[in-house]
């Protein structure tokens, strides 16, 4: 009986299998992970033979000189007879030198030399050659973008008020009050125009004597500079270039979180930042307080920043729930190249319309005329940070956060609109921004914080269907307020990026990118 029970069952289970649905086809395009490829066993480890004792490098001979207004190339011709080698002079050389030079190599004495008498040296083999220091052409590589650009960011207020009678022109009954504040940050970037102007203050415009001048060739479009100057000129070009260029390509990873707290009652005034800074002490990341009363405008509240040296931004988010509910708005990721503005622009353009009415008189016959012209305004997050890194990867960051949303509408009272019974809503739009410069070392966090705002939610409670009953509706329906106090905090990290690959400084990304997989060829 337990053997027909259990025979039983297992078809059972086994029907079952076969009414199950065959699992989904996979699209072609989608990314698979890297098969995991199981490794060979390394080969044991043999002994080797030692490795062979190392060898005395052969000494470089040094000489001794000293000389007083000696003609350059009897020294050289001495200098050559000592070492033992052959030497070249081109007719060029000349000029007289004054030398002490006590066991020193040859060529820390060349170089001494041809300070002095302005010529230029080179090995080949045992052939020493000397030729005077004329200008020739040389090609240097520029690995730089070839574009110019330009960014303009302006923050203001401007509250004005005009009063006056109609019908009068008498003076006295008019009165301009205008209060302004305004912020302008200019930020130009036209690396190849300022390379060239500076090259050109660094090395001589002409050579000395009868010598061709100096020319400077720029060729954006490839990334090659020719530049026609002596060695010495030369020295100069490169020491300038590989100071430019070092610091043109060092770039940053701006990570960028912005999050709305909505204050409980006991925090109506704010967050305690003096409280964040004691948990920060407490757990060993000291932090420095610093306050800007300007902040963006005059009109805003002040506008806080703290910097710390914690590197979790996700756990200073969790420690803002002791003030209330938080919500994350916003947190990109940006790479930026040194003193190059970026922006972020994550917004939804909401569209309105305006509606213009024209009556005019024709024959005695009124003829209305109504236009209506679409609009966009963009609502979101929009994010501008512009970094500049020094040798110590301390990141000084201008940054300018704003946050738009539409917050009512209201109505065009131009009496044509009524009369023509049109209604034109325009959106009431809430800006808050911030316009900031913080210093901040590579892996550390910074806030900015301060702004503040009010909500009132509206909500209507009552007997249904007759609240709804008009005229006496109001009688089985009750309205509540509900006001809320929220405020704006921005994190911001910036973190020094050496090596952009995902085997270098990137490669926490790593594991969100697929492997692409090579598709197969068919043939029919």
């Amino acid at each position: 009986m337990n053997k027909l029970a259990f025979f039983w069952l297992l078809g059972l289970f086994l029907g079952l299998q076969g009414c199950a649905p065959p699992p989904l086809a996979t699209s072609k395009g989608h990314l698979h992970p890297a098969p995991e490829v199981a490794g060979a066993a390394p080969p044991p480890v043999l002994n080797l033979p030692p490795l062979p004792k190392p060898q005395a490098q052969k000494s470089k001979q040094r000489f001794s000189a000293v000389v007083t207004g000696v003609p350059v190339k009897q020294l050289l011709f001495a200098l050559a007879r000592d070492a033992k080698i052959n030497i070249d002079i081109a007719p060029g050389v000349k000029g007289k030198v004054t030398l002490n030079a006590i066991d020193q190599t040859l060529p820390q004495i060349l170089e001494r030399l041809a300070r002095q008498a302005d010529f230029r040296y080179r090995f080949e083999d045992n052939l020493l050659i000397v030729e005077p220091d004329a200008p020739y052409f040389e090609h240097y590589a520029i690995p730089y973008v070839n574009i110019q650009r330009d960014s303009e960011s302006k923050v203001g207020v401007s509250n004005q008020i005009s009063a006056g009678v109609t019908g009068q022109q008498s003076q006295g009954n008019s009165e301009d009050n205008e209060s302004s504040t305004k912020i302008t940050s200019l930020s130009r970037n036209h690396f190849w125009e300022r390379l060239v102007k500076d090259l050109q203050s660094i090395i001589p415009s002409t050579a000395a004597g009868d010598q061709a001048p100096t020319h400077i060739l720029a060729h954006p479009e490839s990334g090659v500079l020719s530049i026609k100057t002596t060695a010495k000129g030369h020295d100069r070009v490169r020491a300038y270039l590989d100071q430019v260029l070092e610091r043109s390509r060092r770039q940053v990873l701006i990570e960028a979180t912005v999050v709305e707290v909505v204050l409980n009652d006991r925090y109506q005034a704010g967050i305690d930042w003096a409280a964040i800074k004691r948990d920060l002490v407490n757990k060993g990341d000291l932090g420095t307080v610093s306050q800007d009363f300007l902040g963006t405008t005059l009109a805003g509240p002040p506008v806080l920043t703290l910097t710390y040296t914690g590197k979790n931004i996700a756990a200073q988010v969790k420690m803002l729930n002791r003030f209330g509910n938080t919500k994350v708005i916003s947190s990109p990721r940006l790479m930026v190249v040194n003193n190059q503005t970026a922006i972020l622009r994550v917004v939804e353009n909401k569209v309105y319309f305006t509606t213009t009415v024209d009556v005019n008189q024709t024959q005695g016959v009124s003829v209305t005329t109504t236009e209506t012209i679409p609009h966009t305004v963009p609502v979101g997050f929009v994010m501008s940070v512009t970094p500049n890194i020094d040798d110590n990867d301390m990141v000084l960051i201008h940054v300018r956060p704003t946050i738009s949303r539409i917050t009512g509408f209201v109505f065009d009272p131009n009496p044509l609109l009524a009369q023509a019974g049109t209604e034109s809503r325009v959106p009431e739009i809430e800006v808050q921004e911030m316009e900031s410069l913080l210093k901040i070392h590579d892996g550390n966090i910074g806030i900015i914080g301060g702004l503040m705002q009010d909500n009132v939610k509206e909500s209507t409670d009552g007997v249904p269907v007759l609240a709804r009953l008009p005229g006496v509706g109001d009688l089985f329906s009750v309205k509540t307020n509900d006001y809320e106090k929220s405020e704006l905090v921005v994190f911001i990290r910036p973190t020094v990026i050496k090596n952009a690959s995902l085997g270098g400084d990137l490669n926490e990304y790593e594991p969100f990118l697929s492997h692409p997989q090579t598709p197969s060829m068919q043939t029919q």
